[in-house]
Protein backbone atom coordinates (compact mmCIF):
# COMPACT_ATOMS: atom_id res chain seq x y z
CA UNK A 1 0.00 0.00 0.00
CA UNK A 2 1.52 3.33 -0.97
CA UNK A 3 1.48 6.47 1.78
CA UNK A 4 0.80 9.57 -0.21
CA UNK A 5 3.67 12.56 0.89
CA UNK A 6 3.43 15.82 1.60
CA UNK A 7 4.67 18.19 -1.18
CA UNK A 8 6.57 20.46 0.91
CA UNK A 9 8.47 18.18 3.24
CA UNK A 10 8.40 14.67 1.81
CA UNK A 11 6.72 13.51 5.02
CA UNK A 12 3.57 11.22 5.26
CA UNK A 13 0.41 13.51 4.59
CA UNK A 14 -1.74 13.93 7.77
CA UNK A 15 -5.13 11.66 7.58
CA UNK A 16 -7.88 12.83 6.35
CA UNK A 17 -9.80 15.99 8.48
CA UNK A 18 -13.28 14.75 9.40
CA UNK A 19 -16.05 17.17 8.37
CA UNK A 20 -16.82 19.89 10.70
CA UNK A 21 -20.35 18.75 11.33
CA UNK A 22 -18.68 15.27 12.67
CA UNK A 23 -16.88 17.13 14.96
CA UNK A 24 -19.07 19.38 16.37
CA UNK A 25 -21.81 16.11 16.69
CA UNK A 26 -18.62 14.08 18.68
CA UNK A 27 -17.96 17.18 20.66
CA UNK A 28 -21.89 17.76 21.68
CA UNK A 29 -21.78 14.32 22.74
CA UNK A 30 -18.82 14.31 25.13
CA UNK A 31 -20.34 17.14 26.45
CA UNK A 32 -23.63 16.07 27.40
CA UNK A 33 -21.91 12.62 28.58
CA UNK A 34 -20.43 15.11 30.85
CA UNK A 35 -23.22 16.57 31.90
CA UNK A 36 -25.13 13.35 32.79
CA UNK A 37 -22.34 12.09 34.65
CA UNK A 38 -21.95 14.95 37.02
CA UNK A 39 -25.28 15.54 37.41
CA UNK A 40 -25.41 12.16 38.63
CA UNK A 41 -22.05 12.61 41.10
CA UNK A 42 -24.24 15.09 42.50
CA UNK A 43 -27.36 13.38 43.26
CA UNK A 44 -25.45 10.52 44.90
CA UNK A 45 -23.42 13.24 46.92
CA UNK A 46 -26.27 15.34 47.48
CA UNK A 47 -28.11 11.40 49.34
CA UNK A 48 -24.75 11.10 50.71
CA UNK A 49 -25.30 14.14 52.25
CA UNK A 50 -28.85 13.16 53.69
CA UNK A 51 -27.72 10.29 55.09
CA UNK A 52 -24.56 11.52 56.85
CA UNK A 53 -26.92 14.68 58.04
CA UNK A 54 -29.73 12.06 59.68
CA UNK A 55 -27.36 10.67 61.24
CA UNK A 56 -27.71 6.89 60.60
CA UNK A 57 -24.36 5.28 60.91
CA UNK A 58 -26.50 1.56 60.40
CA UNK A 59 -26.95 2.27 56.87
CA UNK A 60 -23.31 3.45 56.51
CA UNK A 61 -22.31 0.15 57.75
CA UNK A 62 -24.66 -1.92 56.08
CA UNK A 63 -23.35 -0.38 52.89
CA UNK A 64 -20.09 -0.95 53.37
CA UNK A 65 -18.81 2.24 53.92
CA UNK A 66 -16.99 4.13 56.80
CA UNK A 67 -18.33 7.82 58.32
CA UNK A 68 -15.47 9.02 57.64
CA UNK A 69 -14.85 8.06 54.30
CA UNK A 70 -18.89 9.32 53.57
CA UNK A 71 -17.57 12.42 54.96
CA UNK A 72 -14.69 13.06 52.19
CA UNK A 73 -16.57 11.98 49.26
CA UNK A 74 -19.60 13.92 50.42
CA UNK A 75 -17.43 17.17 50.57
CA UNK A 76 -16.23 16.76 46.91
CA UNK A 77 -17.27 18.65 44.50
CA UNK A 78 -19.46 17.56 41.86
CA UNK A 79 -16.99 17.51 38.45
CA UNK A 80 -14.31 15.46 40.86
CA UNK A 81 -14.37 11.81 40.36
Amino acid sequence: MATTTSPCLGLPAAAPRRPLTATLTALRQRACEAGRVWQRSSRTRAQLRALLDHGNDRLLQDIGIRRVDALREAGKPFWRA
